[in-house]
């Protein structure tokens, strides 16, 4: 030990070489605020300087704040609270390119399990808008992780080693270049642009009829950081209670990320708030599923609980005949999509009829609101469910534009798609501004100043059009009236909601210098009254979300997504439905021979996702055959073990040793279901670690590939941990958890 004086000295230096030091954090950072987990630093100017997780005592210099693209602050205020607990930021911003001023005030507060950070936005006289920015520096290493809600894993192949590569495509007949990518496993940062559920609307590539097959989107919004060595994580949320128009995340291979929120109207006559929140975890990505969870539960759970019922595969079928239950039980079937077949045209989904009175469908033949019920009923004693078809954002078929002649029997005018829509809603009907170029990926009817077409020659609707919104909840009452064995309703085509109605103004949005409604804040606007209309009658809704955020499922019940049968569709499906019914489709036994039966059935139980079954009558989906059938047969027992599953999100309570397969576990009505998939070898060897299972009050069975029963399995148990040798056939098996 160093004598005393030499010890002082040492002292003493050691002061007056960190006071400078010192002094300067300070100055950097002179405000601290703590939650439970995070404590988070910040300089005058209101930016995050530096990061403490609370659990560890790690320290990272991670910058993050709030940009304006082409504004600079003029003037900084800080005001902290008198209880510390939060710090209020006010700056003067201005625009050169823009020659516009604005006004933000940025509110730090501790939470109990977060940083809480909200902004506030005020223009002036001039209404304008430009790219507001989440702006986050993260000092990433080497071995930092990024990960999110994405379609498909997004990475740099050069920056990762061979055994990530294998992990994320674990199908021993793909790559990580080609087939399903594991969505599950975050990768080390690179330069990506994803886009919040689907790209925004441009006037050069409209994307008419989008379907979400690209990787780059994102469902969720937040970005999480994992440290798998110091077992810490820090996520960025935020809130899809926010009015955001478009929504991009861009991300660089130094850690960076940057969330940018475009076409939000700033002016001085409603200001704009936007929410985020810091929070930090373990490095797993169930503790960043489980706080969203926790936080926003109205976005994750079904408004209707009944609604769970439905978890099963699914058909999409005209087929009113009888058909063998007993074996589509086997398949887990559940509930047909009554196909889009029954209604005259689009839209007019029950028309003004009596009861009994039948009328032409669309796909020929006639039928009557009786029958529709009646065959509704007969599913229901079956065991089986019935939604019925919905679409908010297309109307008739055949149109006609422009508009050439005028019904005036009012009595008959249903009867006249283009003249009811004429007569009732005209200024519904989405037009094609004169930027859009004319090109054969549009409708050869196509021309400017006239309607986009869809399918059938209907046209796309803005359903924020009071008239038009009207009518919807109209046809949906009757729904509920006539159609009472019904179990709710499907909305197809989500797709249209990217698109904007240039000749409304919903407060909000502003699109190419000038006010516009954005078709996604209509369908907000529709479903705040659609969803309790349907609910507050025991209804379920459930919708065909080509457009992939979870911010427009906050009155949907669950998913029948007409794409799972693709990689991004099925995985961006999988995390909007946590605690959801997820159904998927399958457009033909083709779709099945092209990955391989069991790497098909495997990433869906591995997801809890149900894939469309082979039924008579589907509509450009699956049928029954020889092959398909006896896939579906071998996969049945295991897919019923997931029915009614919510995703159990507590960090590290499973795992495979050696990682010689993938794993999940899900909570189901009876117990616990644990997927084991794209194993090696005959047996694995399964670990759950929670104190729970630990108690000597479950009973351990495995469900198998092409065997009806269930065999039991013995565990081991070490302290909280509980270990399980299961046999594997086909490189899978399902782990059932059950009391006793």
């Amino acid at each position: 030990m160093l004598p005393l004086l030499t010890r002082l000295l040492v002292i003493q230096l050691a002061v007056i070489f960190l006071l400078p030091a010192l002094n300067l954090l300070a100055q950097d950072a002179p405000f601290i605020l703590k939650s439970k987990q995070l404590t988070i630093e910040l300089s005058k100017q209101g930016k995050v300087t530096g990061v403490t997780f609370n659990r560890t005592g790690l320290h990272k210099p991670v910058v993050a704040y709030t940009a304006i693209e082409s504004f600079t602050s003029t003037n900084d205020k800080a005001i902290p609270s008198a209880d510390k607990k939060s710090i209020r930021f006010e700056h003067t911003l201005y625009s050169d390119s823009l020659r516009q001023f604005c006004t933000l005030v940025e509110t730090f507060s501790s939470k109990a399990n977060s940083i809480r950070w909200e902004m506030e936005i005020a223009g002036g006289d001039s209404p304008f808008s430009a790219p507001i920015k989440t702006v986050v520096h993260y000092p990433a290493g080497k071995e930092s992780r990024f990960w999110t809600s994405w379609g498909t894993p997004q990475f740099d192949s050069a920056n990762c080693q061979p055994q990530l590569l294998a992990a994320l495509s674990p199908y021993k007949n793909t790559t990580a270049e080609k087939g399903w990518l594991d969505p599950l496993m975050p990768v080390p940062f690179s330069k990506q642009t994803l886009y919040y559920g689907a790209p925004p609307f441009e006037y050069t590539d409209p994307k008419v009829g989008f379907i979400p097959f690209q990787g780059n989107l994102f469902a969720i919004p937040f970005a999480s950081v994992f440290e798998q060595q110091q077992d810490i994580g820090l996520s960025v949320f935020l809130s899809p209670e926010d009015d955001v128009v478009n929504l991009l995340m861009k991300t660089g291979a130094d850690g960076s990320i940057v969330f940018e929120r475009l076409f939000n109207k700033v002016s001085g006559e409603k200001k704009i708030h936007f929410s985020s929140d810091l929070v930090a975890h373990e490095a797993d990505w169930r503790s960043t599923l489980s706080w969203f969870v926790a936080r926003y539960p109205g976005y994750v759970n079904p408004k209707n609980p009944a609604a769970a019922a439905l978890g099963g595969t699914a058909a999409y079928s005209n087929f009113f005949d009888d058909f063998d239950a007993v074996k589509m039980k086997r398949m887990a079937f559940t509930v047909n999509w009554q196909a889009s077949f029954d209604f005259p045209y689009m839209g007019m989904f029950l028309p003004p009829l009596k009861r009994t009175e039948p009328w032409t469908r669309l796909g020929g033949g006639s039928i009557s609101v009786e029958q529709m019920d009646d065959y509704a009923k007969r599913m229901k004693q079956k065991g089986f469910y019935v939604l019925s078809y919905f679409n908010v954002t297309e109307f008739g078929s055949w149109f006609k534009y422009p508009q050439s002649s005028t019904r005036t029997d009012t009595n008959a005018l249903w009867k006249d798609a283009s003249n009811y829509l004429y007569t009732n809603f005209p200024k519904a009907m989405l037009t094609v501004a004169d930027k859009v170029p004319i090109t054969d990926a549009l409708d050869s009817k196509t021309v400017h100043g006239g309607p986009y077409y869809s399918w059938k020659d209907a046209v796309a609707m803005d359903c924020g059009d009071p008239a038009y919104q009207q009518f919807l909840l109209n046809q949906a009452q009757r729904h509920i009236k006539e159609i009472p064995n019904s179990f709710g309703i499907c909305i197809d085509r989500l797709d249209w909601l990217r698109f904007f109605n240039q000749h409304a103004d919903d407060g909000i949005t502003w699109f190419d210098n000038q006010p516009a409604r954005s078709l996604v804040n209509s369908w907000k606007g529709l479903m705040e009254k659609l969803g309790p209309l349907m609910h507050g009658s025991g209804k379920s809704v459930l919708v065909n979300n080509h457009y992939k955020r979870i911010d427009l499922l906050k009155h949907a019940d669950g998913i029948l997504d007409e794409f799972t049968n693709a990689t991004s569709p099925l995985n961006l499906t999988a995390f909007l439905t946590l605690n959801k019914p997820a159904l998927g489709w399958t457009p033909g036994k083709e779709a099945i021979e092209a990955v391989g039966g069991d790497n098909f059935f495997q990433k869906y139980l591995y997801l809890g996702v149900f894939p469309m079954c082979p039924f008579p009558g589907n509509d450009h989906a699956l049928q029954p055959d020889s092959m398909v059938d006896q896939l579906y047969l071998d996969y049945g027992p295991l897919m019923n073990q997931l029915k009614e599953k919510q995703w159990v999100l507590q960090p590290g309570i499973v795992r495979v040793n050696n990682d010689k397969a993938k794993v999940n576990i899900f909570k189901t009505k009876s117990g616990y279901t644990v997927p084991v998939v794209y194993g090696e070898g005959d047996v694995v060897t399964v670990v759950l670690k929670d104190a729970v299972f630990a108690k000597d009050n479950f009973i351990y069975k495995v469900y198998l590939p092409g065997r009806i029963d269930a065999i039991n399995i013995k565990t081991t148990r070490k302290g909280d941990l509980v270990e399980m040798a299961v046999p594997l056939v086909r490189g899978a098996a399902m782990v059932v958890v059950s009391k006793k």
